[in-house]
């Protein structure tokens, strides 16, 4: 049995259309996209709480930040990983803060008050308090950042 080219392009549109609706449901899980819900957070000024695991990571900083590796000086920052995904908001009338991220689960945290304190909890769960923004610079490495006004050991019940 034969086909013409436009049963082709139809049994192989239908072969897609039916893969994608078998696999797309597992990808989802598989990314975190279903754990992140509907809730949106906003962008800075408006202060959000999150949990999660802190740790350092080393990455490339100036000149190029990761072009020219044997140049690049390493830089460590801190991140936040989150318990459960979250979703960012962009604001239109806010050009630093314009795009939305949906299921982020790291973010860099910027902490200027005390980097002792962020030594200290390095490995250990974490309540973070403090205000989202968008990367702007080479200096952030993560999508979304929090610039954090309060760290604390995170204490269960």
């Amino acid at each position: 049995m034969r086909f013409d080219s436009d049963s082709r392009k139809k049994v192989l549109a239908m072969t897609m259309a039916t893969a994608l609706l078998f696999w797309f449901p597992f990808t989802c899980r598989a990314n975190g996209d279903m754990q992140c819900g509907n809730t949106w957070l906003e962008y800075e000024p408006t202060l959000v709480q999150l949990r999660g695991m802190l740790s350092a990571e080393q990455v490339y900083g100036p000149p190029g930040f990761g072009e020219n590796p044997l140049a690049d000086k390493k830089q460590t920052i801190y991140v936040l990983t989150l318990t459960s995904g979250i979703n960012v908001h962009g604001r239109a009338d806010d050009a630093l803060n314009a795009s939305s991220f949906r299921c982020v689960t790291k973010l860099q945290i910027v902490f200027p008050n005390d980097p002792v304190l962020l030594k200290t909890l390095l490995g250990r769960r974490v309540v973070v308090i403090g205000s989202l923004f968008q990367r702007i610079t080479g200096h952030h490495y993560t999508d979304v950042l929090i610039n954090a006004t309060k760290l604390d050991p995170e204490i269960r019940a």
